[in-house]
């Protein structure tokens, strides 16, 4: 009696002048005894999730054949197979079969239909027509009721919506609503509410529910990225096993685990109870035509990296599948072997260590990347590590391995640069095997800075005729690109807040945002309040269907079109932050987007205003080896930098392609485009309360080695008398936003006023910290916050880099140390110099505009550098 079914399976019973028929613990426990108690009681209802029955039928078919009373079978709790209602119509007893639904938090069930047996074609059963004093809707992201036949999320009304989460505010505020659709008799009876339940559904033609799986949950998880619904790996894997292997599955369950002694990355494991028991060779053979069966219908990394045999499936209480068993019980997975299999599985099989056409050393380079990723997942030479699933983190434990095996790797430069186990050969070949001196620069790519930083001459990309932008104080339609990040969150949040007027689009980087995870980030940042709910946040946003890495943003010309006319100012936050990626890899992120979004703001019959939010180490660019520059001094000022060309080589790309998208963006003020460009220096997160201490920084790479000088109380000596200084600028999130919208809104100024305007230029614009802190002075600084510190030396450059990447012995702390000091490693050595910009214009218009703003800005001191470093530690 410890979950929701218990009220039905225990009152619908005594309600009804029935006897209810209660098993033991032990025999609860057991499949085969538990069958055989319902044929000497001669049940005549059960109540059972899909999961627990299925094991009934698997282990004493014949028992529940004996059940001649049997009238009716329930089935809840989880999504009722198509094989499972086939299995229990085999059966052939009396029994009708009916499919209930319904979330906890609507009490039990709200929906049943009669499954009938299926036939070959159908893929799904429907959960029904609604009980009564029960309502259902289909409702779109915007709560809008969707057509019949199509997919929206699954709501319900009436009699039976709890009263919502106890001490969850957060929660409710996502789940429980008005009821928009009510009518006035449910209102009388004070069914007024409505509840969000996170499944997917749509109505058949005769009026019954079709279930699809959840939005999101338990089943449906982000794996490197990807977003991955289990169930419908599970469901693909027991297709496709039961049809093409032998002996076929009873049952799988496919969850997510944590790599041993890898903390930081996750694995899919597929738990599956094969229909005869199999020796260890017959397991191989079975894993290795399963991933050759679902290989043709599932991405590479929705393929489980190892498969674990079970005699059963561990259920909880209830009889589903117990999850959390599976997420922590010891594991010996068996991997697909590389070699083709052959059906059906062999008694015996003899081992074979080599593949046709393989040398040893190609042999041995595809066993090290299997072994990071999984044989399954990995199967050619030419795979490319990232996209069968690798990460940063994974390819320095790549690099590690290599190098313990043959006394030599690629640097993790050249690694990300060619990600495949060819490349890997090519290197050991030339350097081990032939004692080469030196890894080949040979086929470098050189960029033509004048090619990329071209704006195409065609009309798409001039201003229309006679079109001006729209007055600030009048703006009612915003885009922003990238909501999904933290600045993102909180730019939406005070854009709501400030302009109460407009309707603001949300258009994501590599994938399209989730109106839910937006509600869900706005609240914990402590926006969602009386003062903003989520109803009006609801209504104020709009979701666009695509993504900024998409041509036209995924759109049809025509929704493009609308998108235009009804945007009139743009906040391009959105890019893809990778210092080891070479340029090419990130221009179609960083760079390309933009041309789509000057057509965007050209669209209409006016022009919409493009924000840019850069970051300060374009200027820093200038110092680096390679770069030429036409001023004699490195420029701080608040101007565009088309006065320098970084050095023309692909590598390290990332802030060439700021660089880059800058020198565009002027070009298109030139053609009378409104630009604004915003170099932020280095962000430290919210010091809102709401925050958790995992939330302390936003993957700021600065800040990180800040954050080592102190922790191993080491400062080198950076930069020359000839440069700027060295400077540790940090902002915390909600000065840098509150700025950002006092620029970008502020009155317009006349040409009179604003000759950067009448020359058709950017306006340009630093936000920094007020009170910066040169790095000569930090050593004074970590005796402060560390008095446990007699001494902190000020070494040299070489030293430095040695001391961030020595090993400490903790493995995860390595590996990131590793990355941090291969980073380091790649740029200080070509001269970067992290400088702090000039802001005296920026200053003098917020001081104009929001005086009261740096008193949101703590000085970079003992303090601030104190907390960051104490709260880095927690994480």
């Amino acid at each position: 009696m410890s979950f929701d079914l218990s009220i039905v399976q225990i009152f619908s019973a005594l309600t009804s002048g029935a006897k209810i028929a209660i098993a033991s613990w032990e025999t609860r426990k057991d499949p085969s005894a538990l069958a055989e108690f319902m044929a000497k009681e001669q049940v005549s209802v059960t109540y059972f999730t899909p999961t627990q029955f299925s094991l009934l039928m698997e282990t004493n078919s014949e028992a529940l054949k004996r059940c001649s009373n049997y009238r009716v079978a329930f089935f809840a709790g989880e999504r009722l197979p198509v094989r499972v209602a086939k299995a229990f119509h085999d059966l052939k007893t009396p029994a009708a079969l009916y499919n209930t639904w319904s979330p906890s938090e609507v009490v039990v069930q709200t929906t049943i239909a009669k499954i009938d047996y299926p036939t070959d074609e159908d893929t799904s059963l429907p959960i029904g027509h609604p009980l009564n004093n029960c309502r259902h809707y289909i409702l779109d992201a915007k709560r809008h009721p969707v057509p019949l036949g199509h997919v929206g999320e699954i709501y319900v009304g009436g009699a039976q919506v709890g009263a919502g989460y106890l001490n969850r505010p957060e929660h409710n505020l996502k789940s429980f609503f008005d009821n928009p659709f009510c009518s006035q008799e449910d209102r009388d009876r004070g069914w007024t509410r409505i509840f969000k339940t996170g499944d997917r559904g749509s109505f058949r033609e005769d009026g019954q529910l079709d279930f699809h799986g959840r939005i999101a949950g338990d089943k449906q998880i982000k794996l490197r990225g990807f977003r991955v619904d289990l169930g419908e790996v599970e469901n693909r894997i027991y297709e496709e096993v039961n049809d093409k292997v032998t002996p076929g599955l009873v049952d799988i369950s496919v969850v997510p685990r944590e790599r041993e002694n890898e903390s930081d990355d996750v694995q899919l494991v597929a738990f599956q109870v094969p229909k005869r028991e199999l020796d260890e060779q017959q397991q191989v053979e079975f894993v290795t035509a399963a991933s050759e069966a679902i290989a043709p219908h599932l991405n590479d990394y929705m393929r489980p990296d190892g498969y674990q045999f079970l005699d059963e499936l561990p259920t909880t209480i209830g009889g589903k599948v117990d999850r959390q068993n599976l997420l922590h019980r010891e594991l010996d997975l068996v991997q697909p072997s590389s070699e083709p299999s052959e059906q059906p599985i062999s008694e015996t099989k003899s081992e074979e260590d080599s593949e046709d056409g393989t040398s040893d050393l190609e042999r041995d380079i595809l066993k090290i990347f299997r072994g990071i990723l999984g044989a399954g997942r990995y199967t050619s030479l030419t795979d490319n590590f990232f996209d069968k699933g690798g990460s940063s983190i994974l390819l320095v434990r790549l690099q590690s391995k290599i190098r313990k095996q043959f006394k030599a790797a690629p640097a993790l430069t050249e690694l990300m640069k060619e990600p495949t186990a060819s490349a890997v050969v090519s290197f050991i070949d030339s350097n081990v095997t032939n004692h080469d001196s030196g890894y080949s620069d040979s086929g470098e790519v050189v960029l033509s800075w004048a090619e990329e930083t071209k704006l195409p001459q065609g009309s798409s990309y001039r201003p229309q005729h006679g079109a001006t932008r729209v007055n600030r104080a009048e703006v009612c339609g915003i885009l922003i690109t990238g909501p999904e990040s933290n600045i993102g969150t909180h730019l939406l949040g005070t854009l709501l807040q400030s302009n109460r007027e407009a309707r603001i689009y949300l258009l994501g980087g590599n994938e399209s945002v989730d109106i839910d995870s937006v509600i869900g980030a706005l609240a914990k940042r402590g926006f969602i309040n009386t003062d903003l709910t989520a109803d009006e946040v609801w209504r104020r946003i709009e979701i666009v269907d695509g993504t900024l890495n998409e041509p036209r943003f995924g759109m049809s010309k025509s929704d493009f079109r609308a998108l235009g006319e009804a945007v009139e100012s743009i906040y391009h936050l959105a890019s893809e932050v990778s210092l080891l990626k070479t340029y090419s890899l990130l221009k179609p992120a960083n760079v390309s987007p933009v041309l789509d979004l000057l057509r965007l703001a050209r669209t209409g019959d006016h022009l919409s205003e493009i924000h840019y939010l850069s970051t300060w180490s374009v200027p820093h660019l200038q110092t680096w080896k390679g770069s030429s520059r036409s001023k004699a001094d490195v420029s701080t000022a608040e101007e565009e930098m088309t006065h320098f060309q970084p050095p023309a080589t692909d590598d390290l790309g990332y802030f060439k392609t700021r660089w880059v998208t800058e020198s565009l963006l002027t070009e298109a003020a030139s053609r009378g485009f409104p630009v604004t460009i915003t170099r932020a220096s280095a962000v430290t997160s919210s010091t809102s309360a709401q925050n958790s201490s995992k939330d302390v920084h936003l993957d700021e790479f600065t800040l990180g080695i800040v954050m080592d000088m102190i922790e191993k109380a080491v400062v080198p000596q950076l930069g020359s008398a000839s440069l700027p200084p060295f400077s540790i600028d940090f902002i915390p999130i909600e000065y840098l936003v509150s700025a950002l919208v006092a620029l970008t809104t502020h009155k317009h100024r006349d040409a009179e006023d604003n000759p950067t305007n009448a020359q058709k230029k950017p306006e340009i614009y630093h936000i920094g910290n007020p009170e910066p802190l040169e790095l000569l002075n930090l050593p004074s600084i970590v005796k402060e916050i560390r008095p446990e510190i007699e001494k902190v030396p000020e070494v040299s450059l070489e030293d430095w880099l040695n001391a961030v990447g020595k090993a400490t012995g903790d493995e995860q702390t390595d590996a990131a140390g590793k990355v941090i000091s291969t980073v380091l490693k790649e740029y200080f050595p070509r001269g970067h110099v992290m400088f702090s910009l000039e802001r005296e214009k920026t200053s003098k218009i917020l001081s104009a505009l929001a005086p009261e703003l740096d008193q949101k800005c703590p000085a970079v001191n003992a303090e601030l550098l104190g907390q960051l470093w104490q709260q880095m530690k927690k994480i």
